[in-house]
């Protein structure tokens, strides 16, 4: 991939760990992240633990994807 082409870039440190947007297509993907988080937390409702959680963990585990395929492995 071109440096352009890049979405996020990886993280890490003695405190931290993660992927910072560096692109407006990783910026969409976190918004839209936040947006699916604060339906999941609408839909959900008080009481329903077990399917937040699990619609949290899914949202969770395609943003870490998308965030792994389109980052930069060589910078850090």
């Amino acid at each position: 991939m071109d440096d352009d082409d890049y979405w996020f870039v990886r993280r890490r440190g003695p405190l931290n760990y993660g992927f910072t947007p560096i692109s407006w297509q990783g910026w969409v993907v976190t918004a839209v992240y936040a947006a699916a988080l604060l339906a999941i937390m609408q839909l959900a409702g008080a009481g329903r633990w077990l399917e937040w959680g699990l619609l949290f963990s899914l949202a969770t585990l395609v943003l870490v994807i998308v965030a792994l395929r389109t980052s930069d492995p060589e910078r850090k």
